[in-house]
């Protein structure tokens, strides 16, 4: 609930902001051959706006701020809002994080879904085991 209660923060913030980019999907947790790693890459090249606190993306499908250890914040992970998949808000953690801040925590239209150890790690790819039990 508190990683919900930091993305809406987050997302409010930014949409005060003008488009950095062109979308919010800078970021990922896959490893070369598409297996989900739990370790989160942000994008870099075009379309990423670097700050001293996280790389920072905005666009018409959503905004989402990435840190995977280059910035300032005290944790590594993603925060996404976005209309893509249906829309939904997410946080997701890293693998580097200490519990339960090495999860995810996501709000779209089938409700309340968190993964963890049981489940893919990756607020993008919720799997079927990934719901609200798996939250706390």
């Amino acid at each position: 609930m508190r990683k919900l209660l930091i993305a809406a923060t987050v997302v409010a913030t930014l949409a005060a902001l003008p488009v950095l980019a062109d979308g919010p999907s800078g970021s990922t947790e896959k490893n070369s051959s598409g297996g989900y790693t739990n370790n989160v890459k942000c994008g870099t090249g075009a379309g990423n706006t670097d700050t001293p606190v996280a790389t920072v993306y905005a666009g018409t499908n959503g905004v989402e701020i990435c840190n995977d250890g280059d910035g300032a914040l005290p944790v590594q992970g993603r925060i996404i809002a976005t209309t893509d998949q249906g829309g939904y808000i997410g946080a997701d953690g890293d693998k580097d994080n200490m519990a339960p801040a090495d999860g995810w925590a996501r709000l779209d239209s089938n409700g309340l879904r968190c993964g963890k150890a049981n489940g893919n790690r990756d607020v993008t790819a919720p799997q079927d085991g990934d719901g609200p039990d798996q939250c706390g």
